[in-house]
């Protein structure tokens, strides 16, 4: 799975507490790179928009006492 997702700061979207805008979750472990276009509408193909994919983060929780392991991986977009 992977998040597609605006940052703050970003493509004229700016979130106070710096919170990235979440476009959506991917239940897929094929990972766009960078240069890609994504492309999200709905089940009758309307209203249909294009991203382009700008950065591709990971981020890990290491395991401790307190917690598990944890893998995120965010695709960061902006409008094409």
């Amino acid at each position: 799975m992977f998040i597609v997702a605006v940052k703050s700061g970003t493509n004229g979207y700016y979130d106070y507490d710096n919170c990235d805008m979440v476009i959506a979750e991917i239940p897929s472990n094929n990972i766009p790179r960078i240069g890609e276009i994504l492309e999200f509408g709905n089940a009758e193909n309307r209203n249909r928009k294009q991203y382009l994919v700008r950065e591709v983060k990971r981020v890990f929780n290491h395991k401790t006492d307190k917690q598990d392991f944890g893998e995120w991986t965010y695709v960061y977009v902006i409008n094409a």
